[in-house]
């Protein structure tokens, strides 16, 4: 019996070609996932009830951003699942960051368990109470968590108003679980998630007694009375020895008036030089008073 023997064939690209091309079809997944995120929550965020849609009829254009057909699919995500809908953005987002920063692609099948959380989020919103411009006759959960909810309380042997909190905490705790699991987190990023979380509330707890403290402390400063202010220097006793200056610096100063009043006194009681013997108030030409005196004329008494 013949056999026939293959050829081997060298692959078309190498190992690190090959995983290359891997990354950058990871990467391009994930950034069609965050522009998928984004659209869904253009059409949630402009969704309004006026629009048409499957449960109404108008000739009113579309107020949604993606027109009719964004219309059309926001009602109905709404009106099933209600502001559980939004985990679908939250899941669109978180894988598409991590498919694009390569961190924990290797489980991305947990996605496909993505409708459990949309319907444990659509369970825990039935339980909030809708404000003043929700106008639909079901709750923030849509047609699905009211349903859901209302088995619940059923079940629960209990009162209404207790039962609805018990299972709001219950479908919380759940949610919370299905929600680690369906994002692709592991326990070392769940640990430091919650070391950074512990590290916020301690700076957080640290920043508020420290603005409380200051806060007190302003408070107490305004109670006080106003101190009395001391005394300008210069004025008062206080003020004369504060502006007193140092004893050699006092020396100097004395020695120089010293010298200057007697300087004044000097010229003060002068005589005038000249002769003709004229008299202290009287003023001369200076250039006659420029004469040099001989000695017989220093001691010579005015008049001779």
């Amino acid at each position: 019996m013949a056999s026939w023997q293959a050829k081997h064939r060298d692959p078309l690209f190498d190992q690190s070609t090959q995983a290359a091309l891997e990354r950058r079809l990871k990467e391009a997944i994930g950034a069609g996932l965050i522009v998928l995120g984004a659209l869904i929550a253009m059409m949630l965020g402009s969704w309004s009830p006026d629009d048409p849609s499957f449960g109404s009829a108008t000739d009113a254009p579309a107020q949604n951003m993606l027109g009719g057909a964004g219309a059309m699919i926001a009602s109905a995500l709404v009106m099933i699942a209600g502001m559980g809908a939004w985990m679908l953005v939250v899941a669109a987002w978180v894988w598409g960051l991590r498919l694009m920063l390569h961190k924990g692609e290797d489980r991305l099948m947990r996605g496909i368990f993505t409708p459990l959380a949309v319907a444990l989020a659509s369970i825990y919103a039935s339980t909030l109470v809708p404000g003043p411009g929700w106008q639909q006759n079901y709750g923030l959960g849509g047609h699905f968590g009211d349903m859901m909810m209302g088995a619940m309380l059923n079940l629960l042997p209990m009162k209404a108003q207790l039962g609805i909190r018990v299972a709001a905490l219950l479908v919380a705790l759940a949610l919370v679980a299905a929600g680690a699991f369906v994002l692709g987190f592991d326990r070392l990023e769940l640990r430091g998630l919650w070391m950074r979380f512990r590290r916020g509330l301690g700076t957080a707890g640290q920043g508020a007694m420290a603005a409380g403290g200051a806060a007190a402390a302003g408070v107490a400063r305004l109670r006080r009375p106003r101190a009395i202010r001391p005394r300008a220097r210069g004025r008062g006793p206080q003020g004369a020895a504060q502006a007193r200056p140092a004893p050699g610096i006092r020396a100097g100063i004395r020695h120089a008036r010293t010298r200057a009043d007697r300087t004044r006194h000097r010229f003060r009681h002068r005589r005038p030089l000249g002769r003709g013997g004229a008299r202290p108030h009287q003023r001369r030409d200076p250039v006659q008073h420029c004469e040099i005196l001989g000695p017989e004329g220093r001691g010579a008494a005015p008049g001779t």
